[in-house]
């Protein structure tokens, strides 16, 4: 017998012994998230060569090797992205859902309810002060309402700010640490076989990382792994690119350096930050603006319990007196809806006016205006046909001219010590500017206007009041010039956080203008501002729909967003269990493997014990 006889033996041990601790340290683990099972790879020694053939040299190790399923690992990570997106929109969609609230009795919808049912109340009383004081009140509590709502939706969108700061510090802090494993997996690679356990955390992070992007992992050789996110290296073998943010001018954080992330929670996030979160915002100041709206351009058109105005000014300053009403330049809240149409070529003489190429009976009406080249607007008294229309006044020059409709006009009603009262009007044109809006003003008799800081001031003689008021004519400001500059405006601001009670209503509930004419006890302006509720204002829907749909609206993304996280939920979880199944360690398969190489352990140890007694034996022969 040889030393190769003893060589056998031990090549023997010393396999069971490394397939023991392998099988060692997979029991370890069984329970460490991302462990890997570790097998031993073993086959024969390579023989010798003999004269009576090759002899048998042993066994050997091979390598020690995960059991991964690359591909597995792959779909772990894509739905990993998605379930990260799902859940933190579902998370923070449903924070939206609490900011509206509306089971309960401090709903949007049920203060916008209670400030029509005080309209209601104060059509039926309107000389009584206590339904013009808790007008006020659900005025103030609808307009609290709003402006709290806008406040928690811009908390919710700067708390999704700040987490997505908070996700690419962690994103960074993880691509860093990648980086390091790298270096790591390719110093012990090149020299000591497989960096198994090092795999295993650096696949692990990539895990992580995926759930706050989609990744794309690219496998460079060499134990080397690089990381691509949104069309970006961010990790480049044993080196690293962080990612920077920066705040945008409305507040919002911006990712730098990445062209699109299409999954995970910064994608939720991001989606929440720029899309869901000012859709909600724009669609709760679409209300509030409409509530605005329509409300003032009722109310500037009635009067309180004064009987008549002696003097108004407006609230709304305007930045140039000479600039354009509807310029951007002004500042108005609202702007006047003043339509203009193009007529075409028409000649005139004396109250007549033809055209050619027109279409008079569906552009206008009788009381619209019309722009002759004069510069001066003339009412028409009625539509005759496609081509002719009868106007107020007298115009006689024939000269052809291409020329323009507005139907915008203002009612000033003035009325005497005696009660009598004159009814007038102006026209309001599409290029109206507050200075040209004073002179029309100042030409009704016993009526005078002024500007001052922007402010447009009108006054009557002593003696006289006037209103917007006119008994044969609902509607006395087509223009709604009136609700632009804040004169005898319920509602201020312009949105949901600028909405408010005007200080011209706090400090006298008696301006509440319930009354259609110079009579106190009138209600029939009260009865059209409850009309409101039921008018299609808002997109072609009443205020309650509007809101409803929203809501309504929020409600089915919620539920999209929820049922993505149960579906990605559930896929997740199979992929996780076919990982298991692969990569996961099993307690009965080791303790079997260990039974098997104890085995295998003793026979070498007994087969060495033999090749010793039989060596001893011949020795002393």
């Amino acid at each position: 017998m040889s030393s190769a006889d003893l060589s056998i033996g031990l090549t023997g041990l010393l396999v069971a012994q490394r397939a023991l601790q392998t099988i060692g340290h997979n029991v370890a683990n069984a329970n460490t998230p991302g462990y890997s099972r570790q097998s031993v790879s073993i086959s024969a020694r390579d023989p010798e060569l003999s004269p009576y053939g090759p002899l048998g040299q042993g066994v050997a190790i091979d390598e020690i090797r995960r059991l991964k399923d690359d591909l597995v690992d792959s779909q772990i990570r894509t739905q990993t992205s998605l379930l990260g997106n799902s859940e933190i929109q579902s998370n923070l969609l449903g924070n939206l859902q609490n900011v509206f609230n509306e089971l309960s009795d401090s709903s949007l919808s049920n203060s916008l309810n209670q400030f029509f049912q005080s309209l209601e109340t104060l059509s039926t009383g309107t000389t009584e002060n206590s339904n013009r004081q808790q007008l006020l009140q659900d005025s103030t509590n609808l307009v609290n309402k709003f402006t709290t709502q806008k406040t928690q939706f811009n908390e919710l969108q700067q708390h999704a700010s700040q987490q997505i700061t908070t996700k690419v510090e962690e994103l960074n802090s993880i691509t860093n640490e990648i980086a390091l494993l790298n270096q790591r997996v390719s110093t012990v690679e090149l020299s000591s076989g497989n960096a198994n356990d090092i795999r295993d955390k650096r696949d692990s992070l990539i895990t992580r990382l995926s759930k706050l992007a989609d990744v794309k992992v690219l496998n460079q050789g060499n134990g080397v792994t690089d990381i691509l996110l949104g069309g970006s290296l961010v990790v480049m073998g044993s080196g690293s690119e962080a990612l920077t943010t920066s705040i945008t001018g409305s507040g919002t954080v911006r990712i730098n350096g990445i062209a699109n992330i299409s999954s995970g929670e910064l994608k939720g996030l991001l989606n929440i930050q720029d899309v869901v979160i000012p859709k909600y915002v724009t669609k709760l100041d679409t209300l509030a603006a409409s509530i605005i709206k329509e409300v003032n351009n009722i109310h500037s058109e009635g009067l309180g319990l004064s009987g008549g105005f002696s003097s108004l000014t407006s609230m709304n300053a305007v930045s140039s007196p000479t600039a354009l009403l509807s310029s951007s330049t002004n500042n108005l809240p609202f702007t006047p809806s003043v339509t203009t149409y193009t007529t075409g070529t028409v000649t005139s003489a004396g109250s007549t006016v033809t055209g050619s190429g027109t279409a008079f009976s569906s552009n206008v009406k009788a009381n619209d205006w019309i722009k002759l080249n004069d510069g001066n607007f003339y009412k028409i008294v009625s539509v005759d046909s496609d081509n002719q229309l009868t106007i107020s006044g007298s115009y006689t020059d024939a000269t052809a001219l291409s020329t323009n409709i507005t139907n915008g006009s203002l009612y000033i009603s003035v009325k005497d010590s005696s009660d009598n009262i004159t009814e007038g009007s102006i026209s309001i044109a599409s290029d109206e500017t507050l200075s040209s809006l004073s002179a029309k003003i100042n030409s009704i008799t016993n009526i005078s206007s002024s500007i001052s800081n922007g402010l447009l001031t009108i006054s009557v003689t002593s003696g006289y009041t006037f209103s917007f008021t006119n008994d044969s004519i609902s509607d006395t400001d087509t223009s709604n010039v009136l609700t632009a500059l804040g004169l005898n405006t319920f509602f201020q601001g312009n949105d949901a956080s600028s909405i408010g009670v005007t200080q011209y209503i706090q400090d006298d509930v008696s301006r509440i203008a319930a009354s259609s004419n110079f009579t106190p006890g009138d209600n029939k302006n009260a009865l059209r501002l409850g009309n409101l509720k039921d008018s299609s204002t808002t997109n072609n829907t009443t205020f309650s729909d509007f809101l409803q749909g929203t809501v309504a609206e929020l409600g089915i993304e919620t539920r999209q967003r929820d049922s993505e996280k149960d579906a990605f939920g559930t896929l997740l979880l199979n992929m996780e269990n076919r990982r298991q199944e692969i990569s996961g360690v099993s307690i009965e398969e080791e303790m079997i493997d260990i039974v098997r190489f104890q085995k295998a352990f003793q026979a070498s140890a007994r087969y060495i014990t033999l090749v010793t007694e039989v060596t001893d034996t011949l020795l002393s022969m």
